[in-house]
């Protein structure tokens, strides 16, 4: 148990577009199911044309911790994480997905708590499909493929690959639906890369915080639902196969051969999409020398 520290807010930055059940459900949780004294609340609408969605959104406007913004244009996740940050009180960030909910009321301050160490750059939470599997239990680098979730779909009180699935640890990633930071470290970053419109922001984000010098980590004892993707959809169609390939492209390019090296992820265990993680590969795989994030 870590000491949390006192009387510091959050802003909680919400991407959101219609789908008032989801939001409704988000924001519930956030302001009645959240055992945290503090938070600003600045839900960034992408363009809402639900007569519902929006009456709800100009009555949470009228609260006095809750901010409305507006951006209309094409979808990109990574601008409108930036501009919900962008006027942020708080001096710690939370990046959370519209189709989010707590699970356990404490689960902001375990992640403040870890986001409060000054070696932590970025938090992680631990995410349950509805059924309560594990949707998200940290997610390991994979070459060409850039990154794929690990322990996925296990039992919500499984332990995984060696009970990793149960303890606190270092990774070079985790997914940006739900994620605590400093303010201070997101602004000396750059925020979200905004060429990163749908795929591999958060990705991105956390190679960048590791470069800072800084640990990305989760925490199993951070808690809540994931109704993944369910306000963007999981149709692939053309074009957004063409968005994704561009991309992975783009991650390929910056992170090259790092992207074949995770530190916490064994070498000798398959990073292709083929084979579930942990897994040994149907071929040893050859890695390229690389300087190690850490020790820049």
């Amino acid at each position: 148990v870590r000491p949390m520290p006192a009387g510091e807010r959050v802003s909680v930055v919400i991407p959101t577009k219609n789908r008032l059940g989801l939001l409704r459900t988000c924001l519930e949780g956030l302001l009645d199911q959240t055992d945290y004294p503090d938070l600003e609340i600045r839900i960034v609408d992408n363009g809402s044309d639900d007569y519902a969605t929006l009456r709800y959104l100009d009555g949470l406007a009228r609260r006095a911790n809750v901010t409305v913004l507006e951006d209309a244009g094409s979808f990109n996740f990574s601008s409108l994480c930036n501009l919900g940050a962008a006027g942020a009180t708080g001096p710690y960030l939370c990046f959370l997905n519209n189709d989010i909910e707590p699970a356990n009321p404490d689960w902001l301050k375990e992640m403040i708590a870890e986001a409060a160490r000054p070696e932590i750059g970025l938090v992680g939470a631990k995410l349950l499909y509805p059924d309560r599997s594990v949707q998200h239990a940290g997610i390991a680098l994979a070459g060409a493929h850039v990154a794929r979730h690990t322990n996925l779909k296990i039992g919500e009180n499984d332990g995984g690959y060696w009970g990793r699935a149960m303890q606190a640890q270092n990774l070079s990633a985790v997914t940006g639906a739900c994620i605590v930071l400093r303010r201070e470290i997101f602004e000396a970053i750059g925020g979200f890369d905004e060429a990163l419109a749908v795929d591999f922001g958060d990705i991105d984000l956390c190679l960048r915080v590791r470069r800072a010098g800084y640990r990305v980590l989760w925490t199993p004892h951070a808690v809540l639902v994931h109704h993944e993707s369910a306000s963007r959809g999981t149709v692939i169609t053309p074009e957004k196969a063409v968005l994704y390939e561009r991309e992975r492209a783009f991650m390929v390019e910056r992170w090259g051969a790092l992207l074949e090296d995770d530190p916490a992820y064994n070498p000798n265990l398959s990073i292709t999409p083929e084979r579930p993680a942990f897994a040994l590969p149907e071929e040893p795989r050859a890695i390229e020398a690389v300087v190690r994030l850490g020790t820049i």
